[in-house]
């Protein structure tokens, strides 16, 4: 593969995988980088060929370079969170932006970060997970202003990469803060917001 390729990604058609790749093709500077909607059910569902012959790759003289527009860092998100100069979404389901369950030692959001779950981004079609329509699209996000950098984030990295596919395409300016939940809600020093306490620490 050399850096002008374009690349088409699919997964089972859920998006959290493919979006992941996406995002960090993108990180590494490549452009030409599509997804298949709805992902190998879809293809199945549309009765195209398929095959069992895995392709012989070789290695090419491929070039990353790093484009650090996609990825913000544990400072970054913090500095984000006092001082709102960067609009963050948390991508996780409502429940753990809330803090009512948490995959990290304490409960809640990141100051600041209003919560679109990533599964906002689409809907089953005949059984088939499939993206909204960009009219939709635009609905879910209405409350974002597109002059401001937008980051999301989430557990590990892959609701938060959907957001970004979407928001990429969207016309957004948006990143991915690559630690999420994991790294913040494990951090003790750092603030959180739940229901409980607006201000938890």
């Amino acid at each position: 593969m050399t850096n002008s390729a374009q690349v088409i990604l699919y997964d089972d058609g859920y998006f959290k995988d493919v979006s992941r790749m996406y995002w960090a093709l993108k990180v590494y500077g490549h452009e030409q980088v599509s997804l298949l909607d709805g992902g190998y059910l879809a293809w199945l569902k549309s009765g195209f060929p398929v095959t069992q012959t895995i392709p012989q790759v070789t290695p090419s003289g491929y070039i990353p370079t790093l484009d650090p527009d996609h990825l913000t860092t544990l400072f970054s998100a913090r500095l984000a969170s006092s001082s709102n100069s960067a609009q963050i979404i948390d991508a996780r389901v409502h429940e753990e932006y809330i803090g009512e369950s948490s995959k990290a030692q304490r409960f809640g959001h990141i100051p600041s970060a209003i919560n679109i779950p990533s599964a906002l981004n689409y809907q089953l079609v005949d059984g088939v997970p499939q993206l909204k329509s960009f009219t939709e699209l635009e609905k879910v996000y209405a409350s974002l202003d597109k002059s401001k950098p937008v980051i999301a984030y989430c557990n590990k990295g892959k609701e938060s990469a959907i957001t970004h596919m979407v928001l990429s395409q969207l016309g957004f300016n948006v990143s991915v803060y690559d630690g999420g939940w994991i790294e913040w809600g494990n951090h003790q020093s750092l603030p959180i917001v739940n229901k409980s306490n607006a201000n938890s620490n």
